[in-house]
């Protein structure tokens, strides 16, 4: 009987596994760095992959090196922190010390750095965002959080004098309604409302300090992931 029932178990669990086609990317697929930092897909159904050593582009089982960056005088490393889609199917990429470059998704070719609105050089972009607006926001280590909007050619930067230093280290963001949740270091879960223009603190009686968060949006529920902490 003990038999009968593990052989019907380890069935079903093969059937799950099957239905969930769940396969490995590493260097039989072409992937040769496996630091793997970020990954998006885009409208095509094209998976991009951002790695310590590279961008890829995955499509039917095969990882391939994309050359991402425009040739210009600019010399950045090839350590990818962050990926963004946009609407517009813009492809930006964030870089380690390196900025913001971008790809135009349509031709799969690099964006000059003279059309990409440019951060400074030396600013490590760690996560990418694009809100219902259009606004892009980049989140970056140590320098503060970065905000596109449409149609304008200029990166300006989220300030706010209650919570300068908080700001500094931003890893994440989540969009419900006319609020902008912000996973950013420091003691505070921060969110920033677009009628105000104005960064605010959730207030909370637990202690919630951390370096490292992550946010994510289901309806009216926001949920908090904190370093060393747990979820909320």
């Amino acid at each position: 009987m003990k038999k009968f029932l593990f052989t019907i178990v380890s069935q079903f669990l093969c059937i799950l596994l099957y239905a969930q086609n769940v396969s490995i990317i590493g260097t039989e697929s072409g992937l040769k760095n496996p630091t793997v930092y970020s990954v998006v897909q885009d409208q095509w159904g094209f998976v991009w992959i951002g790695t310590r050593d590279g961008l890829y582009r995955y499509n039917e089982g095969q990882a391939e090196l994309f050359d991402f960056q425009d040739s210009t005088n600019v010399i950045r490393s090839n350590n990818i922190q962050s990926l963004l889609c946009t609407d517009d199917s813009v492809l930006y990429v964030g870089m380690q010390l390196g900025g913001i470059v971008s790809v135009d998704l349509k031709n799969f070719r690099p964006i000059s750095d003279q059309i990409t609105p440019q951060l400074p050089e030396a600013t490590s972009v760690i996560s990418l965002y694009e809100s219902a607006n259009g606004t892009i926001w980049a989140g970056t280590s140590g320098t503060g959080i970065f905000y596109l909007k449409p149609n304008s050619g200029t990166w300006k930067q989220l300030l706010s004098e209650n919570y300068f230093e908080e700001l500094k280290f931003c890893f994440d963001f989540a969009e419900q309604g006319d609020t902008l949740w912000i996973a950013s270091s420091g003691q505070s879960i921060l969110y920033y409302l677009n009628s105000t223009e104005e960064v605010s603190a959730y207030q909370s009686a637990d202690e919630l300090s951390s370096y490292r968060k992550a946010v994510d949006v289901n309806g009216t529920t926001v949920v908090v992931a904190i370093e060393g902490q747990g979820v909320y």
